[in-house]
Order: C-alpha cells, then structure tokens, then sequence
C-alpha cells in the first residue's frame, strides 16, 4: 500500500498541481480534530457548529488565489517559493480568511492536500481539501468570474 502511495504521489507534477479549484474536505477534517482532541474538550463543539460546516473553497492560479467562503469571495497575492515532489511552500497575501503567510501543502494525492491549521488557542490541526476543478476559470486580476459549479455550490 505505502508503495502505491509513493507512486501516486511521484506521478504529481509540482507546482503546477495546485492549480484549480479546492474545497475544503470537513468529514476529514473534522476526524482530524477529533483524533487530538478529548470528547469533553470545552472547545471541540466550536468545531460542529453549522458556520463552521460551510465549505471553504479555493481556487489557484498562478499569482493568485480566491476564497469563497459563506458566499463572499476574497482574493489574495499568491506565489510558490518552493517545492519537492510530495509538498510546496507558498506565500500568501493575508486576508480575514487567511492570516497565515506562508503555507507548507502536502499533497496526500493529484485530488487532496493538507495545511496545517495554528488557532489562537494553541491548538494545530490539519485541514484537508479535495480538487474540485482541474484548472482555474478567473479571467483576469480583478475579476470575479469563478467556476460556475463552484459559485453554484456555495
């Protein structure tokens, strides 16, 4: 199995990968969450309230990147610095969505990524996201044409 992995994942083609539109995976995040935290954390309902269970959605291109999340779209600098064959590292314009500015993405396979997530609290966790889009449709800086199966879902 961890050899059928390790071909998948050598099959990917960095950067150029990340390049579309992500949605952020919450069955497996939340699993996530709940493997490092207790039942009776104070803080692990925060995680199922239903604002919470709205999909984040991405969309790369090569200079930026677009959020949509609870119907508002933000759009923010993107640039990769670096990369190896399973992972890149990006800088990313901050935003009230974002306020990391750099990002290390580990690509589980060609459809699902993983960043890690630093809250306030000191808690860190994964969050997962699933390719929904094989190729970005923003037309141009500015603009706020989105892949219409995206902007539909949200």
């Amino acid at each position: 199995m961890i050899k059928s992995v390790i071909e998948r994942l050598t099959m990917l083609k960095l950067p150029e990968a990340i390049f579309g539109t992500w949605q952020s995976d919450l069955e497996r995040t939340l699993a996530e969450i709940k493997r490092h935290l207790r039942p009776d954390h104070p803080k692990l309902h925060e995680f199922t309230l239903p604002e919470r269970l709205i999909p984040l959605t991405v969309c790369y291109t090569p200079d930026s990147v677009l959020y949509t999340y609870r119907g508002e779209q933000v759009r923010a600098r993107f640039r990769i610095l670096a990369c190896d064959e399973f992972s890149l590292v990006s800088e990313v314009e901050t935003t009230w969505l974002n306020d990391q500015p750099l990002w290390h993405i580990h690509f589980l396979s060609e459809n699902c990524y993983w960043v890690t997530v630093d809250l306030d609290w000191g808690f860190i966790y994964r969050e997962f996201f699933i390719k929904v889009s094989g190729s970005p449709t923003i037309q141009a800086a500015g603009s706020e044409s989105v892949d219409r199966e995206v902007a539909a879902k949200n």
